[in-house]
């Protein structure tokens, strides 16, 4: 009876562990080049033993990832849901991006280093459906903010866009949390940063952050 009550918290320790290891392989070098026996060593499993848990190594990837972009995906929903202009939208997805990638942080990292080969696997199709998600969220705010004059019409938005991803995604590469500093606040500033470039000319954000 103890043997049938822990099997499956073994398991889910077993696989919990496995993703850990794998995503950090997957972020300090690539997916192609790591392999099943680095990941399962690392892991305290045999390679041989790591196919019970998982069918193939892009399964593991697909683990890492879908998990990453559902959560953001939802965070996204969540602030897109609430009454507000584009700006205070665009605001709600730069803190909700910082705090989703917090705690994924290898996930950001591996999708920006193998979005070729996530987008040439069949079995990781449910990672760029997600992602394509993601820049819907994202590009609905940007050209509502156009559409309003509350954003400038003469940078693309495309270009804001993918300026915003890979410069908040990327934090994870240097960025550390702490006590003086942590992510509302890095937030709070990268918002400064980018409303500051591509609000309209005449457009006051002094009610966000006063005279400064």
């Amino acid at each position: 009876m103890t043997k049938r009550t822990a099997e499956p918290e073994v398991t889910q320790d077993r696989r919990l562990r496995i993703v850990e290891v794998a995503a950090e392989f997957f972020a300090q070098t690539s997916i192609g080049t790591t392999t099943v026996r680095e990941i399962g060593e690392a892991a305290g499993i045999l390679s041989g033993s790591l196919y019970h848990y998982f069918p193939s190594k892009d399964a593991i990837v697909e683990e890492i990832m879908v998990s990453f972009l559902d959560e953001l995906a939802k965070r996204y929903d969540e602030v897109l849901g609430k009454k507000g202009d584009a700006i205070e939208q665009f605001r709600g997805l730069v803190h909700a991006s910082l705090e989703c990638t917090s705690t994924h942080l290898h996930a950001a990292e591996i999708y920006q280093n193998d979005v070729n080969y996530i987008a040439n696997s069949p079995r990781l199709a449910p990672i760029q459906a997600l992602a394509n998600n993601v820049r819907t969220a994202w590009m609905s705010v940007l050209d509502a903010g156009v559409a309003s004059g509350s954003f400038r019409s003469d940078v693309p938005t495309w270009l804001v866009y993918h300026l915003l991803r890979d410069s908040i995604w990327l934090t994870v590469r240097w960025f550390k949390s702490s006590e003086q500093y942590g992510y509302h606040a890095l937030a709070e500033d990268c918002c400064k940063v980018f409303l500051r470039g591509f609000v309209a000319p005449g457009v006051d954000l002094t009610y966000l952050y006063g005279d400064e």
